[in-house]
């Protein structure tokens, strides 16, 4: 199992690095760059360092020091996240935006108290449902972000007239579902494992996609037409 995440993350973290460095030449040429750009840039670097993190404790290490680099990993998920929510709340309301982003910290918050309480030798009695929902934090905040988000970008993708607009939506909904199927048996929640094959596939295709939304140009016209929060 860490095998297989530890490979899954590192290309994961490869294809996010690839697709920062595409998105920072483009902010470069472009003043201002707009809010969403912004976030996405931030987004993208975060969620490398986590992939690459993730990658090594789970692969090359063991022991305390593998639990202090997975615990520094799960820092840099929990601010990729909050960037996540922020590029995805641009345009949309403060009030749910904020909502989001105070259950996302505070569960965030207790997942590293729950790692602080193990380095330190501290079993916490809170029983089954408890422990693997403090044990599971990072996929579980991961799959509570992106499955909305990718919700959110398929309802875009239908209402927008906009057929530059509709392609970035559906390109980035599209890849955060191959990317959270990718994660998923990080949970567990079924006897069998996935293929390999199949997973590291979908981890591939999911990013490539982000990546795919971030290259994609329309025409000038279009893209002052579209808000800024889809002008990433």
């Amino acid at each position: 199992m860490m095998q297989f995440v530890a490979l899954t993350a590192g290309v994961d973290a490869v294809i996010a690095f690839v697709a920062w460095l595409v998105l920072r030449a483009r902010l470069g040429r472009s003043l201002p760059p707009s809010p969403s750009a912004r976030y996405l840039a931030h987004y993208l670097i975060t969620s490398a360092t986590f992939l690459a993190l993730t990658a090594v404790a789970m692969g090359m290490l063991t022991g305390p020091l593998q639990m202090t680099v997975v615990f520094i990993s799960d820092i840099a998920l929990w601010i990729s996240l909050t960037l996540f929510v922020l590029l995805v709340g641009v345009g949309r309301s403060a009030t749910g935006r904020t909502v989001a982003l105070v259950l996302l910290l505070l569960c965030a918050f207790m997942g590293s108290a729950y790692q602080v309480f193990g380095f330190v030798g501290v079993t916490l009695t809170l029983g089954p449902v408890a422990t693997y929902i403090l044990q599971n934090m990072a996929p579980l905040l991961m799959y509570a972000v992106w499955l909305p988000s990718a919700v959110l970008f398929f309802l875009t993708a239908i209402q927008t007239s906009n057929s530059a607009v509709r392609a970035r939506s559906l390109m980035f909904a599209i890849g955060l579902l191959l990317i959270t199927y990718s994660w998923a048996s990080r949970l567990r929640i079924v006897s069998t494992e996935p293929s390999l094959t199949a997973v590291i596939i979908a981890s591939i295709i999911g990013f490539i996609l982000l990546l795919g939304g971030i290259i994609y140009r329309p025409q000038q016209a279009t893209i002052s037409a579209a808000p800024a929060w889809r002008r990433a």
